[in-house]
């Protein structure tokens, strides 16, 4: 098994940076969904609603700044967040969050024709523990679990029986691989990529955002139409596994190139 691409969504809905190397945390890749936009309740906004956001591109994160890309436009944030406690959800799982640049909140609104703020996640203030994890986890801003999964050779499969060119990115991945058996990661217990150990949490339940190919903003029916036919599970369609990091000591680095193995 090889990895093919390591990503991160610095803005969850938004669009992904693809990375040589990246800072493994407990709670996933840095910056990996650090961001997201919220409603004025609170709420977090995606492209569920608002199909258009798979149309920003992220071209650079660090510390200080945020670039994004919105058809030939670019747009520079700088990153000084308002230390203010505001209340935000992810589905049913509240956490705290400061509000980002304003500037940055005045772009997507305009953008999207709706009052929503960006906000940035407050450290150790997501915590999730259920009947996958063994124990109490931070989160960033992610759907369900800290790091995901995707095998080439499954998307490879779907395309086919599809007949319909399906994109990896649409899966949303963190790590991308190859040279495993189509649904093969199904069955991994857990990886290792140079020392730094993954164990498996679960499937990843899947939903109509697959259905965007890459830059546009129009939902259609693959690749939920075929996944239905072969993956389906009490009514959920499943591709792609959640892993959960090891590094409780602290944040370890991965590299594209670094060897990996399974069980």
């Amino acid at each position: 098994m090889r990895i093919e691409s390591l990503l991160i969504y610095p803005i969850k809905s938004c669009g992904a940076v693809s990375l040589n190397s990246t800072r493994v945390y407990e709670y996933g890749f840095e910056f990996d969904r650090e961001w997201m936009l919220v409603d004025q309740e609170g709420n977090f906004i995606s492209q569920r609603e608002y199909p258009v956001l798979n149309l920003i591109k992220v071209l650079q994160v660090d510390h200080d700044q945020l670039q994004l890309e919105f058809q030939g436009q670019k747009v520079t944030f700088e990153l000084r967040s308002e230390p203010l406690d505001t209340l935000v959800k992810v589905w049913s799982s509240e956490c705290l969050a400061n509000r980002e640049n304003p500037i940055a909140s005045e772009f997507f609104s305009e953008l999207l024709q709706s009052k929503v703020s960006l906000v940035r996640i407050k450290r150790k203030s997501r915590l999730k523990k259920n009947e996958y994890l063994p124990k109490t986890i931070e989160l960033n801003f992610p759907d369900g679990y800290p790091v995901h999964l995707v095998n080439q050779h499954s998307v490879e499969m779907v395309s086919s029986k599809a007949g319909d060119e399906i994109f990896p990115i649409q899966f949303r991945p963190n790590i991308l691989v190859k040279d495993l058996l189509p649904f093969e990661e199904d069955r991994l217990k857990m990886i290792k990529i140079n020392s730094l150990e993954f164990t498996t949490i679960k499937t990843c339940v899947r939903c109509i955002m697959t259905t965007l190919k890459p830059m546009e903003a129009k939902f259609q029916k693959e690749p939920l139409s075929t996944l239905s036919k072969f993956r389906k599970n009490n009514n959920n369609i499943e591709f792609g596994i959640y892993l959960l990091p090891r590094s409780e000591n602290g944040p370890m680095t991965i590299s594209t190139s670094d060897t990996i193995s399974y069980l």
